[in-house]
């Protein structure tokens, strides 16, 4: 990197560096640029030499090897001394795996001229313990000497193997393929790889698909949407380069970039990037280039020199002007075809000049790195493989290569995994010797990340390209702020944004430490300190490339675990392990600055601007930023050492805990801490109560399943219709409200913008795309799902999981018991069937979305266009509108629009408020709540919706008073904006949208209003419920009679309105007043009052998480054992897979209301298909039939599964019976009695003989009698007469009618209860029994009361 100068050169060195127009690291040995790479061209003089003594070298190697000098697992073990007597041994000529595909390749030859026992011997020798090492060593037994070989070694090893062959026929074919063909045939001919009949590209498909194929698709097609340093790519190459098989990764990046130029996938916008981009094309340039331009300078200065030479002929002269002008253009051309193809015209083989380049990018850190500890102690002489790297095996030198302009396109390769994630490794940026400079005793990671900012600074502005991707250079900067939002878990970029300095605020600060009010002494001492240290730590494009930095660091790290666990015997441990380490602790210390210091900035936000200088001197801002610095180097300090200390005795641990103390920004830093953090994530006290506010994994996934579980039934069905009705009222609201305002133009913008017909296939086809992904990788899509069901994975899980392993190799059988516990419901959670009510809630609101985002960018067109004074021609108005629309998205298919995320959240009630995040809070803190309040924003957002369609709304409702207020006050407008979610300042075309928002409020009023006044006569004539009526025994009546809540009769049949606004809770309201204004129960001034609070409360708090507190109060009150029998039910039943569901197929299997009460396992059985046929039902003793019965199985099923339920007309006796209030048919629960109490089998007996009598009958003959209706009347005007309440008090139930209802249902009770005995279905005993304990309570014994009762329940 340009401002990277990583051996301290002198000023003159540099310029001598760079006076060729090619600069360093070349790897060419005899470019006098390149730095002492003394390695390299020992390397290639050595490799020379063994080609010309191949015959000798070969059976040298055979006969060492034989004496298992210090291998292990088909590698030399890392720094033992038997590694370094074996080298010493065996030379040069045996160098780790790099030689070991010539050797495989010598020893095939040997095989096929008659030696195959030999072949054979050394392939199961030497062969890996890994079988994916192994099959790498298959396929570079293929690819490395055709890498490494082609034009220097073809003639060479066709003669050879003549020789080693004794010139048999295969011999002299194979001679003449590879000196015709070079080495790509030869190998081809003899490798064990040779079956396959596959060339490079072929082998290392094959061997990509046995990965899994981490490209997604063979090299032809990748090359078509990828380079040489694509992400996939580079995780591939980065593994490789993690062992043995640098040369593998180099075959793929070589193989995907022929034909594309060095930086070919920049595109800069200005002429800062458009030099950055020349001078980066020309880092570490083909060799065979730079070779040739170092011979043109050569020869352009003997040319000169002859030129200036005395008495020279004028055609001497010309001629060497010629020359000298012809070797000037070549070497221009030769250096501009390098910075567009990177390569030239000299280059003799595009294949290994790339390899070279790759080479040289890792070969200079190792030198970098032997050279520093040589410079510390220059009577160094203890074996290091950095600095006697020509004899280490090349796994104990791993370095990894990175592309020119690695750090623009570091960035880009982010951007682009955000914006379509990707397994794949961005490239890297932080080289082996800054990783050391960050992590040594002078230096700091900030250091290193700072000189990075800086070339990205470099780097101008400019978008980036390849295959089918582009990324836009706005959308690489926001990708650094959203890849910050992400490693510190800050909820939103723009909040994060605000913590952190732009140049400048930084400029700003510097000048105000100069001026008043902070211009004293101490001020100006500090002032440029100050500075300094914000540019290091406050500055924004410093975070942002630390958050780059860091995630790229964290793949990696990812990619070499990997490896070391894929390539066994490959790898070396202690260098794949001390890379970890180092990365790790780059890795803690840059992640706790960035914690520590956006913890501080947000505590004292924008402290630097103007305004807030008073609150903190520069002195105490200095020490305070100051002091977190110091402290974070020391523990990231400490944190090295006992990582390094653990990584010795017991690596696994070490990785573990590594990244444990990541997860909780440093508190787990011990083994101790960590197995204690680890039970507490299993504990089940969680469900119970969380200190902390967080549920561990254990309530968490139990959490799921019950979440899940419990939205398997219709709540997919429900949220399609509530949707559904919010997106054909939306139009309706708004054209009603522009109309009332008399504004044209919204008309026209409402007409143009709501049709929305060409809008409906892309609307289906991003719900269903949605539902796929959904069900295909939940946590994908965790982000867009309903707030009230967000269950995203969680981070710990990587960590917990980690602690199993270590748990089963110390026989912690208790910990690896409650850890595949609760990964067993976290899979439940994830489980697409499961999660099918979820996830398909989800694709409705994406349908919903884009259909609000294809109107809302239709109204931002139409307004575009007028107020710009275009056209509103069709043609201008779709081409805004498209604008407008992909600018509603993120990258990643987020809402990132207020508006629509306003109107989105109306649509779907999943707006954020403050009441239901505080509601999710105390859940949090006490999971023993979440029973009671399942469903917050949900709730919140209904009735937050509903009010708008009420008259009342501008009284209870302060956000709709201030929408319909605010008239042309820009404040007002900007205040009633912000308190929709809308920021002004931030949104140009605010005034629209205010406008927009005031039609729709006043259309729902109108709406609301209207249906209020248009339906009252209707609701007064009967024909529409509102909620259950207050008192228990005429909520049983309903029940009892089949009569449903909040229905409307529409052509005689009944529809419910149940969660639909406007028409609930308008409709709930005036079916309610309407009820109470015709009922004959009494109507004290009191009992008004009541009534209407019971109207607004069922009407609002029904759908609200008041609603959950239900069970809590009624396990407060009377009737607890019911209500704790039901409160178990339902726990138990929400923990039951798929219950929801369950439940709806009851239902479709048997919709009768059973009989049951008092009993958790009755009310569980009744959710439970082909066993809520078992329980006892409840029977209509008028007719005898059960209560709400449907005989037709079809009509039963749909209305099992429609989420609007219908019902038939009631006849006309049953309506004149619910007009007189009569609620006395609870009197049936026991015998005539009055003394005995069915059970729910022998009620059901009971109730179908009371039924066979027909007592309808008798109803219907009374219906009409005029003396009956005389006094109901009498008695419905007189309580309806508005008397005070002690004139107005008559007792209720009390009349003739009442009398002679009673006396029906008596009479054909006494006649059920004379069957029943008759026929033994209730023993006599029981009642008899009964009466009889009764009578000795009245005589006070109340030792025999006891002793009967007993015999009666015995008897039952």
């Amino acid at each position: 990197m340009d401002s990277y100068n990583p051996s301290n050169l002198t000023e003159e060195e540099l310029k001598r560096l760079y006076n060729t127009e090619i600069q360093e690291y070349t790897g060419d040995p005899e470019d006098s640029n390149t730095p002492n790479t003394t390695s390299k061209q020992q390397r290639r003089d050595e490799r020379d030499e063994r080609e010309r003594q191949k015959e000798e070298e070969a059976r040298a190697q055979t006969e060492k090897l034989r004496y298992n000098y210090g291998i292990q697992s088909g590698r030399f073990s890392a720094g033992t001394e038997a590694d370094y007597k074996a080298m010493e041994i065996v030379g040069p000529a045996v160098l780790g795996a790099t030689p070991l595909p010539f050797i495989d390749l010598g020893m095939d030859a040997v095989g096929l001229a008659g030696g195959q026992a030999i072949d054979d011997a050394w392939d199961e020798k030497t062969k890996f313990s890994s079988p994916t090492a192994q099959l790498v060593r298959d396929v570079t037994g293929l690819i490395v000497p055709t890498l490494t070989g082609t034009a220097l070694a073809a003639p060479k090893v066709g003669s050879a193997v003549f020789r080693a062959t004794k010139g048999s026929g295969i011999a002299r074919g194979l001679s003449k393929v590879f000196t015709a063909a070079g080495v790509d045939a030869a190998v081809v001919g003899v490798s064990d790889y040779s079956e396959r009949d596959e060339g490079i590209a072929s082998g290392l498909d094959d061997l990509l698909d046995k990965f899994g194929n981490p490209l997604g698709m063979n090299i032809p097609d990748a090359w078509q949407v990828m380079d040489g340093d694509s992400p996939p790519v580079r995780r591939f190459k980065l593994m490789m380069e993690s062992g043995i098989f640098s040369l593998a990764g180099d075959a793929l990046g070589y193989l995907l970039q022929r034909g594309k130029g060095p930086l070919e996938w920049m595109i800069p916008k200005e002429e800062i990037a458009e030099n950055y981009k020349l001078s980066a094309a020309l880092e570490n340039p083909d060799p065979y280039s730079v070779k040739r331009t170092h011979e043109i300078d050569e020869e352009l200065l003997l040319a000169n020199e002859a030129r200036l030479a005395k008495g020279l002929q004028k055609i001497e002269a010309d001629l060497l002007d010629s020359k000298i002008s012809s070797l000037e253009q070549e070497k221009a051309e030769i250096i501009d075809e390098v910075r567009r193809t990177g390569n030239s015209r000299v280059t003799e083989d595009p294949l290994e000049s790339y390899v070279e380049k790759q080479d040289a990018t890792r070969d200079w850190q190792t030198d970098e790195i032997g050279s520093r500890k040589i410079q510390a102690d220059p009577e160094y002489t203890k074996y290091d493989p950095d600095v006697q790297s020509q004899l280490a095996d090349p796994s104990q030198t791993v370095r990894f290569s990175s592309p020119p302009g690695a750090v623009a396109r570091n960035a880009a390769d982010i951007a682009t995994m955000d914006s379509m994630p990707q397994k794949g490794v961005p490239t890297p940026v932080v080289t082996d010797p800054m990783l050391q400079d960050g992590l040594g005793v002078n230096g700091s990671s900030r250091d290193v990340i700072v000189s990075i900012a800086e070339e990205k600074s470099q780097a101008g502005v400019y978008d980036a390209a390849w295959g089918g991707m582009r990324v836009t250079y706005k959308e690489i900067e926001e990708s650094g702020w959203r890849t910050l939002r992400d490693v510190l878990e800050a909820e939103d970029v723009d909040q994060l944004k605000s913590l952190f300095m732009d140049k400048r605020d930084i400029r700003e600060l510097a000048r105000g430490v100069t001026a008043s009010p902070i211009s004293d002494p101490a001020a100006m001492e500090v002032g440029p300190a100050l500075q300094a240290l914000t540019s290091l730590y406050l500055d924004g494009d410093v975070a942002k490339t630390s958050a780059r930095v860091m995630k790229t660091t964290g793949l990696e790290i990812e990619a070499v675990s990997e490896s070391l666990n894929k390539f066994m015997g490959a790898v070396d441990p202690d260098r794949a392990t001390q890379i970890i380490t180092d990365k790790m602790s780059f890795l803690f210390e840059e992640y706790g600055l960035n914690k520590s210091i956006a913890g501080w900035s947000l505590a004292n936000k924008r402290w630097w601007n103007p305004k807030n200088w008073g609150k903190k001197s520069p002195q105490e801002v200095y020490e305070e930023i100051t002091s977190l610095v110091t402290k974070n180097r020391e523990d990231a300090i400490n944190m090295h050492s006992r990582m390094k200390a653990l990584l010795e005795q017991n690596p696994q641990a070490a990785h573990t805990l590594a990244m444990a103390y990541d997860l909780t920004n440093g508190e787990v830093d011990t083994l101790v801490k960590m197995t204690k953090w680890a039970r507490k994530q299993m504990s089940p006290g969680s469900l119970l109560y969380n200190p902390d506010g967080q549920l561990n994994l254990f309530a968490k996934g139990l959490k799921q399943i019950r979440y899940n579980n419990v939205l398997s039934g219709l709540s997919a069905m429900t949220a399609f219709v509530g949707n559904g009705a919010a997106l054909v009222l939306k139009p309706i609201e708004y054209m009603a409200g522009a109309a009332i305002s008399g504004d044209t133009q919204r008309l026209r913008a409402g007409l143009y913008a709501f049709n929305a017909f060409d809008a409906q296939g892309p609307a289906l086809k991003d719900a269903f795309e949605m539902f796929k992904k959904a069900s295909k990788d939940p946590q994908s899509v965790m982000d867009r799902i309903r707030k009230d069901y967000q269950f995203s994975d969680d981070a710990r899980w990587e960590v917990l999981e980690r602690v199993e392993d270590l748990a089963k190799q110390e026989g912690r059988t208790g910990d690896v018991f409650m850890i595949r516990w609760m990964r067993w419901n976290r899979d439940m959670g994830h489980n697409p069937v499961m999660r099918w009510g979820t996830n398909a809630m989800l694709a409705i609101d994406t349908y919903s979305n884009t259909l609000l985002a294809t109107a809302n960018s239709k109204f931002r067109a139409y307004d575009e266009v007028l107020t710009g004074g275009g056209n509103l021609t069709k043609g201008n108005l779709e081409a805004v509108a498209k604008k407008h629309y992909r600018n509603i998205f993120d990258d990643t298919g987020m809402i990132k629009d207020t508006w629509l995320k306003q109107t989105s959240g109306e649509v779907a009630l999943n707006a954020d408020t403050a009441i239901a995040d505080y509601i999710t809070g105390i859940t949090s803190r006490v999971p023993a709540l979440t029973p009671f309040f399942m469903f917050p924003n949900t709730g919140i957002n209904w009735v937050r919706k509903s009010l708008t369609y009420l008259p009342v709304a501008n009284l209870v409702d302060g956000r709709t008073r201030k929408l319909l207020l605010a008239g042309n006050n820009e404040e007002k407008i900007i205040e009633a904006l912000l308190d929709h979610g809308i920021d002004a300042s931030k949104e140009p075309q605010f005034m629209m949208i205010y406008k927009n928002l005031k039609a729709e409020h006043m259309g729902r009023l109108a709406m609301g209003t209207g249906l209020a006044l248009g339906l009252a006569q209707y609701a007064l004539a009967g024909n529409i419920r509102g909620n259950l009526p207050p008192g228990k025994q005429d909520q049983r009546f309903w029940r009892q009679n089949n009569v449903q809540p909040k229905m409307i009769k529409l052509m005689g049949n009944w529809v419910s309105y149940d969660g639909i606004p406007p028409f609930d809770p308008v409709l709930s309201i005036i079916g309610d007043m309407a009820y109470h204004a015709n009922s004959v129960a009494p109507k004290s001034i009191e009992e008004t009052i009541g009534h209407i609070a019971w109207t607004f409360a069922q009407s609002f708090t029904q759908s609200t998480p008041i609603q959950g507190l239900e069970p809590l109060v009624q396990l407060a009150g009377g009737d607890r054992g019911a209500a704790m029998q039901r409160f178990l039910a339902n726990e138990a039943r929400s923990m039951i897979p798929m219950s929801g569901g369950l439940g709806v197929l009851s239902n479709a299997i048997s919709s009768t209301q059973k009989d049951i009460y008092n009993d958790w396992r009755t009310y569980l059985a009744n959710r439970l298909p082909g066993v809520n046929t078992l329980l006892p039902e409840q029977i209509d003793p008028w007719t005898g039939d059960p209560v709400r019965n449907i005989d037709d199985p079809m009509l039963r099923i749909l209305s099992a599964l429609s989420p609007i339920k219908f019902s038939g007309g009631q006849e006309e006796w049953r309506e004149w019976l619910l007009s007189t209030g009569f609620n006395q048919t609870s009197m049936l629960r026991r015998d005539s009695s009055g003394e005995y109490e069915f059970s729910p089998t022998e009620r059901e007996t009971i109730m179908k003989y009371v039924g066979e009598q027909e007592l309808w009958r008798e109803v219907d003959a009374i219906k009409g009698n005029k003396d009956y209706n005389d006094f109901l009347d009498d008695l419905r005007n007189h309580r309806n007469s508005g008397k005070d309440s002690d004139k107005v008090d008559l007792p209720p139930q009390t009349g003739p009618v009442y009398e002679k209802l009673r006396k029906i249902l008596k009479t054909g009770l006494e006649r059920a209860e004379q069957k029943a005995l008759a026929n033994g279905d209730i023993p006599v005993d029981t009642i008899l029994g009964a009466k009889l304990a009764k009578k000795y309570l009245r005589f006070g014994n109340i030792q025999k009361a006891i002793e009967v009762q007993q015999d009666t329940l015995n008897q039952q």
